[in-house]
């Protein structure tokens, strides 16, 4: 999802696509969720089995840069939207 996202925002500011840059802006939401969800879940094995504490928190390092590029993503978006419009514009 990540990469799909950054690749449709550089194809969105390559043409200079305002809505196509929102529409890959309101992907974020969905990698978000699935962050927060895995996050979750680890914490909860994590909580179980000890032994599981370094492999889990490696995963929630992991999981966290993914997640921070799709808000890399929707800043790049909110930049092509004040470039082409002169609008400040929050789309996270």
């Amino acid at each position: 999802m990540c990469s799909e996202q950054l690749r449709d925002i550089l194809g969105a500011v390559i043409a200079r696509d305002v809505d196509r840059a929102r529409a890959v802006a309101a992907r974020d939401d969905r990698v978000n969720r699935i962050y927060h969800r895995v996050v979750d879940e680890l914490i909860q094995l994590m909580t179980e089995d000890g032994d599981l504490v370094y492999r889990g928190t490696r995963l929630i390092m992991a999981g966290q840069n993914f997640e921070r590029i799709g808000d890399r993503v929707t800043n790049l978006a909110e930049d092509l939207l004040y470039r082409e419009t002169g609008e400040i514009v929050d789309l996270g």
